[in-house]
């Protein structure tokens, strides 16, 4: 496909384009979806006390048979309601599995990050009792296909004992671990095949529990979804150790706030029938209920299938139109670098040799260039010098999120910052000459 030209009124017409924003456009928020899944399940004869009252711990039984059949058609592989629990979202599903199975002042030693990763989520670990000390990065190899289980292999074997096989208690993790292993935020990395086996041997072997943030799995956009780290925990007898944390916001609409989690059977009546959950019933019951119809329908206008089909038709248009041609086209010449991503939100930018973050933000404020980005060190895990297992770079990064802008305005993004990055380089030529 050919990029459009990048100059002329269309540039001048479009406001500020944010980089950093990691949200979806309005465009792609189905109203009409939810208007119309809400007017059907309300005309259900008897809904009431199912969508309007207190709702089993797990979810509506109804809910998580049509959410495992969505999702082993999603997946190409099966899923079993058996494994799953409906939560608020993945970002309190994940406060709420901290809260539940990891013990940071006693037990759990810990804290390791994928590095970079999603910056948002280190203040969910300190509200739960972990301190900056117990965190540790673990980087990714260059070649976008993950993070480094050698790196994390020697690691745990210097830092912690064999697990006891005979242990099943789903309450005593030696660390846990925090990890987006598809379409990776913020660098689109995928973990390999090899490695994803590799992690959740590892993860037995040391008593780690692997949270898998697995919310970019379904906008998979080249080649196939790559089957899921828990899929390999469920084939190994035993504790469980791996969850993976699933949310509806990057595949329907954020404000819905429902997701679930899947794990072994043990891991979910923990997390499901827990205290809370028993007291106040499934705490997303009424959006699951909504959702539900979208679920169990082949209606064109109540179906998430297709709805899905259609939001990955047009984020696809969004990184590949929007993003990469003109990346490649106007940034490589300039010295820029990133790995073509499959999937997701986001495109992980290496800025060009000399041109760091804080030269490119000045040049971008003093000429008052209408784009915004965010910093790859807001990405990095913050560690204690003395945690440090590798030199980050991060700061040499920038995160390109391509959902909340039509494809024009995208382009229009990295026109503006190409200008940037001319009049940055330009300024380090003229200083290299005086000197």
């Amino acid at each position: 496909m050919q990029t459009k030209k990048f100059t002329g009124p269309d540039v001048k017409k479009v406001p500020l384009v944010n980089f950093l924003t990691g949200q979806p456009s309005a465009d792609l928020l189905p109203s009409s979806l939810f208007a119309n899944a809400s007017k059907k399940l309300f005309e259900i004869p008897g809904t009431e006390d199912a969508v309007l009252n207190y709702a089993p711990s797990l979810g509506s039984p109804d809910f998580l048979k049509n959410l495992a059949n969505f999702l082993s058609e999603e997946y190409h592989t099966p899923v079993y309601k058996e494994h799953l629990c409906a939560t608020p979202g993945a970002s309190l599903a994940l406060e709420h599995i901290l809260a539940l199975l990891t013990r940071p002042q006693t037990s759990t030693k810990f804290a390791i990050f994928q590095d970079p990763t999603y910056h948002l989520v280190y203040d969910i670990y300190r509200n739960v009792g972990f301190k900056d000390d117990q965190f540790i990065g673990i980087p990714e190899v260059i070649d976008g296909s993950g993070l480094d289980t050698k790196v994390l292999g020697k690691f745990l074997a210097k830092s912690l004992p064999l697990a006891d096989p005979k242990t099943k208690d789903v309450e005593d993790y030696a660390a846990v671990l925090y990890c987006v292993p598809t379409h990776a935020n913020p660098s689109s990395s995928t973990l390999s095949s090899p490695r994803r086996k590799e992690l959740v041997d590892l993860a037995h072997r040391y008593n780690v529990l692997v949270l898998c943030d697995d919310v970019y799995d379904i906008l998979t956009y080249e080649g196939s979804t790559p089957r899921r780290l828990v899929a390999y925990d469920l084939d190994i007898p035993g504790k469980a150790v791996v969850v993976s944390n699933c949310s509806f916001s990057k595949i329907l609409a954020p404000g819905a706030r429902a997701g679930w989690i899947e794990a072994k059977p043990c891991l979910i009546e923990r997390v499901g029938v827990c205290g809370s959950f028993h007291s106040g019933g499934s705490p997303s019951n009424l959006a699951c209920q909504i959702i539900n119809i979208m679920l169990d329908t082949k209606d064109p206008n109540l179906c998430l299938h297709r709805h899905i089909h259609t939001l990955r038709d047009l984020l696809a248009k969004r990184l590949w139109i929007g993003l990469w041609e003109p990346i490649q086209k106007l940034l490589v010449p300039l010295g820029c670098l990133a790995v073509r991503p499959k999937g997701g939100y986001f495109v992980w930018l290496k800025l060009p040799l000399g041109v760091s973050y804080a030269q490119l933000v000045k040049t971008i404020v003093d000429n008052k260039i209408q784009i915004s980005l965010g910093s790859g060190s807001l990405f990095g895990v913050p560690i204690k010098n003395e945690n440090r297992l590798w030199e980050s770079d991060t700061d040499r990064y920038v995160r390109l999120c391509f959902a909340r802008y039509s494809v024009n305005d995208l382009q229009v993004g990295i026109s503006r910052l190409e200008a940037a990055l001319n009049l940055a380089l330009n300024a380090i030529s003229k200083r290299s000459i005086k000197n």
